[in-house]
């Protein structure tokens, strides 16, 4: 495999990921965003990660808190809301 530099000028700077994946869409550009932010496009085939096969391994994801006391209910219907959702995203990206 033969290493190439390759310097990069951007004329945009979206403050927003979703503008710079909708850019990346309508052709304007690449753009380097987390894989799962552009997940949903990449899924519909209008976008095409570039650099997948270099992408690091994925990495367990942890909810943690201070429990000081009884938990927040807030803190637990996080948790509650958070956990199913994450735990089927990463089994379906995975």
């Amino acid at each position: 495999m033969k290493n190439v530099l390759v310097l990069i000028s951007s004329a945009a700077h979206p403050a927003l990921n979703d503008g710079a994946i909708n850019a990346a869409i309508d052709g304007v550009g690449v753009t380097r965003v987390l894989s799962y932010q552009a997940d949903h496009a990449y899924r519909a085939g209008t976008l095409d990660f570039a650099l997948q096969p270099f992408e690091p391994p994925p990495r367990p994801v942890n909810l943690v808190y201070a429990q000081r006391g009884r938990l927040p209910i807030k803190v637990r219907a996080f948790i509650d809301f958070a956990v199913p959702r994450l735990t089927a995203k990463l089994k379906d990206s995975g």
